[in-house]
């Protein structure tokens, strides 16, 4: 089959890659669409130079500019189905996609991010079919867009400064526009459960590489961390406070969000925290290595903190899965790369930031609720604590459980074998073929089973 794996934005790699590989393996011919038009950052535009090297094959590369020319493409080149991280993102782009026994097919390849907006239900019916991680993501997909928090979005409304206009937009829109009963059913019923094919290329990392392509020593532990995104996201006044290293805009930003209190006794900032943690790894003999976004530069003051520095430097296997692969513990500000490091085998610790409202997130969101407090696997330690326990913790500290391993990775990540990839083409060759994704077999836990010839 030809199939299409639109690429809207470089980062998209990161999820995709696996998947890519695994259509290349089974023979299939794969073609990446790179949406070059409209607005991106310029560190995440599709870049032709910095396509990933696959192991099974080469893909054919596509650029084009508007949704108009996505829909040519697909009426010159006619795929069998169309692999993407979201819904159509356009009524233009979607329309080929909602005829009866339509061909090509929509596949939504679920992140984080796939179903945190508004759904119409032209959306909802273009999937052919649906791709989660766990039962656990499925159901919360769809509480997501079902429960009534008015009572929160009230109190979100009612203190803007506290909660920021992107959370409250988040939530206000999904009350807006509910999922109905039949957006439901087509959701159940054209899921299927793979697991997270991200994690797949974590499976054969050679360490040792890793660890010399990065100048770092060729044993010991390795504290590894994904630095905060906060800073202007929520633009509210605790964000400030967190992301500035002025002593007196800190004071002037506390005073913005508490008042005389927060003036007189501001609470830490990320380099504070920051800091902690560098304590942290130099009492275990282990460098600090920081992962930055991509759309962050190294400040002086980390250039300074941290003992290696790391961005985009790979899409497949991603930069941070690459940390996650060699860190002997993990450490992030809410970060969803927590699965990652915990499905690698290594602890994550959850940094708190002063003032940040986990109920909004996790509202928005709600499969994030428990990524962060799992005993045995994660921990979360809020500044304060941080900053005084960081310098006495020894790394024998965070050891992780394997009973809560096993449990979180049933929550969060799905079967740790290195087969959700090709899960996710097995449940497509079946669709393609008729099948329904409620009929393809599944193991005892609800997973695609793959043939034995897999």
């Amino acid at each position: 089959m030809k199939l299409v794996f639109p690429i809207l934005r470089m980062n998209w790699y990161r999820v995709l890659a696996t998947t890519i590989d695994a259509a290349l393996a089974q023979g299939h011919e794969v073609e990446c669409w790179h949406s070059i038009g409209g607005y991106h950052w310029a560190s995440n535009r599709p870049n032709l130079e910095r396509v990933p090297h696959f192991v099974h094959g080469v893909p054919t590369v596509f650029e084009y500019e508007a949704n108009r020319t996505f829909v040519n493409l697909l009426n010159d080149h006619k795929p069998a189905a169309v692999i993407s991280l979201c819904n159509p993102w356009d009524a233009e782009v979607g329309k080929p996609f909602q005829v009866p026994g339509k061909k090509p097919l929509w596949v939504t390849l679920a992140t984080n991010d796939s179903f945190i907006g508004v759904t119409t239900p032209d959306q909802m019916a273009a999937n052919s079919l649906i791709v989660l991680r766990t039962k656990h993501e499925e159901d919360c997909t769809i509480d997501d867009h079902t429960a009534d928090v008015r009572d929160l979005l009230r109190r979100m409304e009612a203190e803007p400064e506290l909660h920021g206009a992107m959370h409250t937009k988040t939530i206000r829109e999904r009350l807006e526009k509910p999922w109905s009963t039949a957006m439901i059913d087509h959701f159940r019923t054209h899921t299927v459960r793979t697991g997270y094919p991200l994690l797949d290329s974590a499976m054969n990392i050679d360490a040792a590489a890793v660890r010399t392509a990065w100048g770092l020593p060729p044993h010991g532990p390795i504290i590894g961390c994904l630095s905060s995104p906060y800073g202007t996201v929520l633009n509210v006044p605790w964000e400030k406070a967190f992301a500035t290293t002025s002593p007196l805009r800190q004071r002037y930003w506390n005073y913005q969000w508490k008042g005389l209190r927060g003036a007189l006794n501001p609470a830490p900032n990320e380099q504070q925290v920051m800091q902690a943690l560098k304590n942290f790894a130099d009492r275990n003999n282990a460098p600090l290595v920081v992962k930055l976004r991509h759309t962050q530069d190294a400040t002086p003051w980390m250039q300074k903190l941290a003992d290696k520095i790391i961005g985009e430097e790979s899409y497949y296997p991603h930069s941070a899965v690459e940390l996650a692969a060699i860190a002997s513990v993990m450490f992030g500000f809410f970060s969803t790369g927590a699965p990652e490091a915990i499905a690698a085998g290594h602890p994550f610790i959850n940094l708190g930031i002063p003032g940040y409202n986990r109920e909004d997130w996790e509202r928005a969101t709600s499969m994030f609720i428990g990524m962060f407090n799992h005993p045995g696997v994660s921990w979360t330690f809020e500044a304060d604590d941080w900053i005084r326990q960081a310098a006495s913790l020894p790394l024998e500290t965070f050891t992780l459980n394997p009973a809560a391993h096993r449990d979180y990775a049933n929550f969060f990540c799905g079967p740790l074998d290195g087969r959700h990839s090709p899960r996710v083409i097995y449940a497509l060759e079946q669709v393609a073929n008729g099948c329904l994704p409620a009929e393809i077999p599944c193991d005892e836990n609800h997973y695609v089973r793959l043939p034995a010839s897999a």
